[in-house]
Order: structure tokens, then C-alpha cells, then sequence
């Protein structure tokens, strides 16, 4: 939903005089990425973003650089589905057919080309973690990976450094106050606080944010839901303690846990294993 976005905002901070995106946009079989998945080539090498995996990635690298150097948009496909291609090909493994488009550009032509179709996409995840202790590091550093808009709110200044969290995480010293979030905002409040934990919920659960949790114990998440219900609040979306259990112990372990709770209930899925989903769907002779 946001890979466009992310693609061409670290295009536009890199030195390059030509390049090429790549889309996937034709995928029958199996495949790393779904169709629509798109990368970035440049004429110095550099690349961002994926649309395949394994040893296609080279086929599909060595093909960009010619398209660049020939600066004639083209198509190609892609057959893994042949036992020649698993022996002598790409050796994938996942068999399908792939067809991808090669589009190539100058810098000075990026914006009349895609600035359109950017501005059209749907925001993108954006993370709101409200306290600032040390478990909320790796929790901001993780959603930046992911390429999510990442802000850090609390009212103790001396928290909100540089040297604890790295741009681009945005800094905002406040303390429990209205917000307007857009439904594609994931909310985490961690101050380890019960009154700032309250406060910061009365203003959440009155946003459009999609994803909302506290991190914390079981039993403060059930005093804080009475609470909430008491004044009259719907808490069928609230979700604590926050994560998905995969044995989160260490704080890197829980910001995980965290951030891939709130990437599948934006995305509208349950966190099922992807082993267990394909399994029920398939049927094996």
C-alpha cells in the first residue's frame, strides 16, 4: 500500500541520473510477491524494494540495466514452473509464471511520471507510541525498517533525544491530549503509567486510528477496560496486552510481537502461520 511512497522518498535523497522501476504485474502460480510488488533500480547499481526472491532477483537486475541503458520501457516474462527452470534456472522452487515491467526514467522526469499515482495511494502505516522508556527503542526502530511514519509522544523532554531514537522517528513532547489519527495509524500506549495509560486511551479510542493496544499486564488492561466501559467508551477494539504470542520476553522480542499485531490487524488478517492457512486451503492427494 505505501511501497510506491517508500520507494521514491529514498530515490528522491539518492544522486542518479537515470533509472528504472520494476513492477510485477502479472503473477500465475506461486510467487515471493504478489503482483503489484514493484523495486527500483538506478544507473549506478543501487536498488530498493523487491518483486521477487531468490536468483530471479539477479535475472531481473541484469534485464533493468539494459532497459536503463536503452531507455525503452519493456516487458518480460518469467517461467518457473518447469522442472529445466528448477535444474538449470532460477532454482526458485516456488513455481509460477512472472511478468514484470521495466519502466525506465531520468531524475528529472520522477515526478511527471509517478508523482500522481503517489499522491492517489493511501497514507502510509503510521506508528503512535505514546511513552518513551527503553522498550520503546526497538519498538520505533522496528516500525522505521518497515518503512512506517513513526512518532514518539511523552511529556519528559529529557526522554525524547536523538540519541535514544534515530530520525527519521518524529519526537513530540506532550502530555495526553486529542489526536487525529487516520485508519491506517497503529497506537501503542506504553507510559507504565495507569493514569497517563487512561488518559492517553480516552483520546485513542476517540480516533479513527485501526489499530489500537497497551502494552502491560493483563490485569491493569482489564481495570483500564472497566474504566473506559464505565464512561461510556466502546473497548471491543482495544486490544491488551499488545502483541501476538510468539514467547516475547525481551523488549526487541516484544516490539515484534507488537508491530506484527498491528501490520495484521491493518491489514485485516488474524496472524494465523501461514503453514496452517495454506494447509486448510489446499488439498493434498
Amino acid at each position: 500500500m505505501s511501497e510506491l511512497r517508500s520507494l521514491l522518498e529514498a530515490l528522491a535523497a539518492r544522486e542518479y541520473e537515470r533509472a528504472v522501476m520494476i513492477t510485477l504485474v502479472k503473477l500465475e502460480g506461486t510467487g515471493y510477491r504478489k503482483a503489484g510488488a514493484r523495486m527500483i533500480l538506478t544507473d549506478d547499481g543501487w536498488s530498493c524494494g523487491a518483486v521477487s526472491g531468490g536468483c530471479i532477483e539477479g535475472v531481473v537486475r541484469d534485464h533493468a540495466k539494459r532497459v536503463i541503458a536503452g531507455d525503452v520501457p519493456e516487458t518480460i516474462e518469467v517461467d518457473t514452473t518447469s522442472d529445466t527452470d528448477l535444474l538449470f534456472g532460477s532454482g526458485l522452487g516456488c513455481p509460477g509464471k512472472l511478468q514484470f515491467l521495466f519502466e525506465p526514467f531520468s531524475r528529472e522526469e520522477c515526478e511527471s511520471r509517478f508523482g500522481a499515482l503517489r499522491d492517489a495511494l493511501p497514507p502510509a502505516i503510521a506508528l503512535h507510541i505514546f511513552g518513551a522508556g527503553n522498550d520503546t527503542i526497538p519498538m520505533a526502530a522496528l516500525a522505521v525498517t518497515m518503512g512506517w511514519e513513526t512518532s514518539v509522544y511523552d511529556a519528559r523532554e529529557a526522554f525524547l533525544t536523538r540519541t535514544r531514537f534515530a530520525e527519521p522517528v518524529r519526537l513530540v513532547a506532550t502530555h495526553p491530549a486529542p489526536l487525529t489519527l487516520h485508519a491506517h495509524s497503529a497506537a501503542v500506549v506504553t507510559t507504565h503509567n495507569y493514569f497517563l495509560d487512561l488518559d492517553w486511551l480516552r483520546h485513542l479510542l476517540r480516533s479513527d486510528a485501526g489499530y489500537v493496544a497497551i502494552v502491560g499486564s493483563l490485569k491493569r488492561f482489564e481495570m483500564l477496560c472497566g474504566v473506559l466501559r464505565e464512561e461510556g467508551f466502546d473497548v471491543s477494539r482495544l486490544r491488551g496486552p499488545a502483541g501476538l504470542d510468539i514467547g516475547s520476553e525481551t523488549p526487541a522480542e516484544i516490539a515484534l510481537s507488537v508491530i506484527a499485531e498491528a501490520k495484521a490487524v491493518l491489514a485485516g488478517r488474524d496472524g494465523t502461520p501461514l503453514s496452517r492457512r495454506l494447509h486448510e486451503t489446499t488439498a493434498f492427494v
